[in-house]
């Protein structure tokens, strides 16, 4: 019975968040990385080279409350390309134009709102496959 009322005690404490993260917004996410990852091969680019997919992620904000998703928007020439909403830090996309830059934007957000936009600008990468 000790062992179980210890266990209890430990569950609460653990979870337990000052009042003031408990019913605000999230922080703005940090430290935005991308990489482009080499994929499979399409026989119907010039000089067979693979496929580029492009990774990106965040880590978690140090300030306001913890986030429950996460809002990411792909920019290109003043347009968005893409938009998606991941449970996660990270977002895995299946294909974009190589030879254009873009501009990621991300906000963190929970039930009580979401972040100010992590924007970043994401260079092509080279020997990837150009439709």
């Amino acid at each position: 019975m000790l062992v179980r009322i210890l266990f209890v005690l430990l569950s609460l404490l653990l979870a337990w968040q000052p009042a003031s993260a408990q019913h605000a917004a999230p922080g703005v996410p940090r430290a935005l990385t991308f990489s482009w990852k080499k994929d499979y091969k399409d026989p119907n680019c010039l000089g067979n080279p693979p496929v580029c997919k492009l990774s990106l992620s965040v880590a978690p904000s140090m300030q306001g409350a913890a986030a429950t998703s996460y809002e990411w928007e792909i920019w290109r020439l003043g347009n968005i390309e893409l938009s998606k909403i991941t449970r996660g830090t990270t977002w895995l996309i299946g294909y974009l134009e190589p030879t254009d830059t873009y501009t990621v934007k991300v906000r963190a957000v929970n039930a009580c709102g979401s972040s100010p936009e992590l924007v970043r600008t994401v260079a092509s990468p080279t020997g990837c496959c150009i439709k």
